[in-house]
């Protein structure tokens, strides 16, 4: 933020993909990450459409396109309309009940991909109900799909991602993952 905030006062700034909110960049051009989330939720909507346990998973929630990726997944699933509230700051680590799901955990690697693995086979280990892995940066696809494979839950356990890694991509061409939500950046761009 403070790099940018510099730059931004000697030239014309402007982030590309993930955004830098607190700078005082002259712009952003990216993926409207809450829209993208809403689009998830629609996603484990028609993964899981009776509800159940879920599990989220991603690099760290410090990033801005993390926090509304992931707020915008709860506030969707909890069926929050225009007269609700919106939840605004919940907790990673506890479990969150929003309209028919139970969000177990946010699961954070700190973008350490044998990390990511690991998260998935412990969330299925510590909840054995789980219904749905979601996938909020693009290497986690891949891990959730391993860590699955590697807990012998593959079959059991659907799989909602984000991007286009080449892994998540044959996970969806053999019904291994229900989908993958994806940027278009020749549009944005």
């Amino acid at each position: 933020t403070r790099l940018i905030s510099s730059l931004a006062s000697k030239v014309f700034v402007f982030t590309l993909d993930s955004d830098a909110p607190q700078s005082v960049r002259h712009m952003s051009v990216g993926t409207h990450n809450s829209s993208a989330g809403r689009l998830c939720a629609e996603v484990i909507n028609r993964a899981l459409p009776e509800g159940g346990q879920i599990a989220l998973f991603i690099g760290d929630n410090e990033r801005h396109n993390a926090q509304q990726r992931r707020l915008a997944i709860i506030n969707a699933l909890s069926n929050v309309g225009e007269d609700g509230e919106e939840i605004t700051d919940p907790d990673i680590a506890e479990p969150l009940e929003v309209g028919n799901y139970t969000i177990v955990k946010t699961y954070l690697d700190g973008g350490d991909t044998d990390q990511a693995v690991a998260n998935v086979e412990q969330a299925v280990q510590e909840h054995p109900e789980l219904g749905c892995v979601v996938a909020l940066y693009g290497y986690n696809g891949p891990a959730c799909r391993k860590g699955l494979a590697n807990a012998g839950k593959l079959d059991s356990v659907k799989i909602v991602a984000f991007d286009q890694h080449e892994e998540t991509l044959a996970g969806i061409e053999s019904g291994e993952i229900v989908g993958t939500i994806v940027q278009d950046p020749y549009q944005y761009g």
